[in-house]
């Protein structure tokens, strides 16, 4: 695993972020921004996508609240994405955050 200084840098250097590299809190962040990209992407606010990505944005900010309840998530996330940091995670980064959700939200 990885140390966040390292997945700032891999970051920074704009290198897709990979699922077996990350901490879970450092998962959740890339699964978080991923999502957030994924709403400023979808045009229609309304539609069945939005909504469930908007689910699952609300999934992984929950997950990093009760890692740390005193940083604001929010600001911190939606500053990753203004500061440019919004390159996609790596395919198998993506499908590990759709799974964690999947089986985290199935009864």
């Amino acid at each position: 695993m990885l140390k966040s200084g390292t997945l700032a840098i891999l970051i920074l250097w704009g290198a897709p972020v990979r699922a077996e590299d990350l901490t879970p809190k450092d998962l959740d962040v890339a699964c978080a921004v991923s999502v957030s990209i994924e709403l400023v992407q979808i045009s229609n606010a309304d539609s069945i996508e939005w909504w469930a990505a908007f689910s699952e944005f609300s999934f992984y900010l929950g997950r990093l609240t009760v890692r740390d309840n005193q940083a604001n998530w929010r600001q911190i996330i939606k500053g990753r994405v203004a500061e440019g940091h919004n390159q996609r995670n790596s395919p198998e980064t993506e499908s590990a955050c759709l799974d964690l959700f999947n089986k985290t939200i199935q009864p």
